[in-house]
């Protein structure tokens, strides 16, 4: 029997589907290793630009396009359903909802972006080597620049920018320089580039003048392999000790009222640890984000008396993440925030939240951490604590401990490079930049470090049936080696139920560490040329202290 149209049709699009699901399995480990993310995912963007810049018209360029995105954020987003419908209560039918609307959305953006190549910049049969090249490079200008529309449009939501499932490829090299969303033109021009080397079997062989795009492709390859040799930074002032905590508390039970001393407790208890034999003490604790579940003058001062009094025993700052309630120019305001604090930190500050050393989060999640106009009625269904919060300065003080600068975000904000620059310049008035970007998630296991990396970090990893469990943890990862390469400073990080991975020179994120293992935190001053532009494409210098609430 012949194959009707329809069925040709409908077979290329299982095949487009099948290219979208797989692409977004290259965004972290699991099921595809480290090794293979990387050309993976430049071998499916390879099938998306054929199907896309040789598409009978624009119409049709459009559809393939949102095929493949939506593919690819219905997989790559799957665990939006485990928030919502584990965690937020919501039923599995409007929280599966939730998902494929979301990635329906999202998928209008490599859409567009297929049918405007498709339309100004076609793949023709017989096409000249330059025609060749003005394809590719449309294509790749315009998935990189949807990339970016998508990261600013509204609140922005840049999750699975393919710029972050290229930090283990040869073009690596080129973060520092160009960024996520340049990185993301890279990998798109080397997808279009193999794209464009296929040939029906009818036509004669190519002509090797038709290969100059991936040759332009195999050269960019071919220098940000050495790229990725440079260091961008150095190291600035002494080392700071920093010991990491992880109370190991359940995403379901953390908010349980009944749960809340022993929450407490143990993370008291692990703060107050002795430092391991043979290694000095921590100079800076910093604890995960929302460890308190509740404002801070909800808490018995008796509470902030015995943290206070760790802090003076241990001679060391706590960094420590509070939703804080204080009132501004006669008003309620609720952040997400972190707070620095030690022995001689006045009572009164820590009950009003008005501490010297203070981060608010300034970047929320939309429905998660503030709810957009005429939604309430979608997180009341979700069920989500904490779930209203004000934004922060976009400029705010880093923490100074020993002699560093330490600037904070929370979780989501990482995704976010432009907004992490301003806290590494200095002030209005002379204050200085920071030094070492922090960056906090939610709670697991005490980590100690104390050695000779600039960098490390914490990330979510299977604990519980945490969420963390899933790809959003191992995804999360990727954005922080990326944050690594491209602001040239790695970040230290505080993450829920999660095991240690160090983000430095020499440990990118791929070596779990155990338990009460101490590593050095250094500072670092410079960043890759990619810092001294203004807009987009622009990522920061990154050592901030991360704490993950729910998304």
């Amino acid at each position: 029997m012949s194959r009707t149209p329809r069925s040709i049709l409908l077979r290329g699009a299982a095949g487009l589907t099948l290219a979208g699901a797989v692409h977004a399995l290259t965004f972290a480990p699991g099921p595809l290793p480290d090794w293979a993310l990387a050309i993976t995912q430049i071998l499916m963007l390879a099938i998306a630009a054929r199907v896309t810049l040789t598409a009978p018209s624009a119409t049709q360029a459009w559809l393939r396009g949102w095929l493949f995105g939506f593919a690819t954020y219905a997989v790559g987003l799957y665990w939006l359903f485990i928030s919502m419908h584990r965690y937020g209560d919501l039923a599995a039918p409007l929280a599966v909802a939730g998902v494929l609307a979301l990635s329906a959305f999202l998928a209008l953006f490599p859409a567009t972006a297929s049918a405007l190549t498709r339309r100004y910049a076609p793949l023709t049969a017989n096409a000249a080597p330059l025609g060749i090249l003005a394809s590719t490079l449309t294509w790749a200008a315009m998935w990189a620049a949807f990339e970016w529309l998508r990261a600013v449009l509204l609140t922005g939501f840049p999750w699975l920018n393919i710029g972050y499932a290229q930090v283990d490829s040869p073009i690596a090299g080129w973060a520092p320089i160009l960024g996520v969303h340049g990185m993301a033109f890279v990998a798109a021009f080397a997808a279009a580039a193999i794209a464009s080397l296929w040939q029906p079997s009818r036509k004669k062989a190519m002509d090797s003048r038709q290969a100059l795009a991936a040759g332009v492709a195999v050269a960019l390859a071919a220098v940000g392999w050495p790229l990725s040799r440079m260091d961008w930074s150095t190291p600035t002032g002494e080392a700071l000790n920093v010991r990491l905590i992880q109370g190991n508390i359940e995403q379901s039970q953390k908010f349980d009222p009944a749960l809340l001393e022993q929450s407490l407790v143990r993370h008291l208890e692990m703060t107050a640890l002795p430092p391991a034999p043979g290694v000095p003490a921590p100079q800076l604790v910093i604890l995960p984000e929302t460890v308190l579940p509740v404002f801070q003058d909800q808490l018995d001062p008796r509470i902030w008396d015995a943290w206070r009094g760790v802090a003076a025993k241990g001679n060391m700052t706590i960094a420590m993440g509070v939703p804080l309630h204080d009132r501004v120019d006669g008003r309620d305001r609720y952040t997400n925030s972190v707070i620095g604090f030690d022995g001689s930190t006045p009572l009164q500050q820590l009950l009003t939240g008005g501490t010297a050393m203070r981060y608010d989060k300034r970047h929320l999640v939309p429905w998660g951490e503030y709810v957009p106009p005429g939604f309430h009625w979608f997180v009341d269904m979700l069920n989500i604590p904490l779930g209203d919060f004000d934004r922060g300065a976009p400029r705010q003080t880093p923490f100074a401990v020993g002699g560093q600068h330490i600037a904070f975000n929370i979780c989501y904000e990482d995704l976010f490079g432009p907004d992490l620059l301003p806290a590494l310049q200095p002030g209005a008035n002379g204050e200085p930049g920071a030094t070492i970007p922090g960056q906090r998630q939610q709670p697991g296991l005490v980590r100690q470090f104390v050695g000779p990396a600039p960098a490390f970090a914490d990330r979510p990893a299977a604990h519980h049936g945490n969420r963390a469990a899933h790809a959003d943890g191992h995804q999360h990862r990727h954005h922080g080696r990326h944050r690594r390469q491209g602001p040239c400073r790695g970040p230290a990080r505080t993450a829920a139920t999660g095991r240690a991975a160090r983000l430095g020179p020499g440990h990118d994120g791929a070596d779990p560490l155990r338990a009460l293992r101490r590593q050095t935190c250094a500072g670092a001053d410079g960043t890759g040329p990619d810092r001294s532009h203004r807009r987009p494409p622009q990522e920061p210098p990154r050592l901030t202290a991360r704490k993950c609430g729910r998304a």
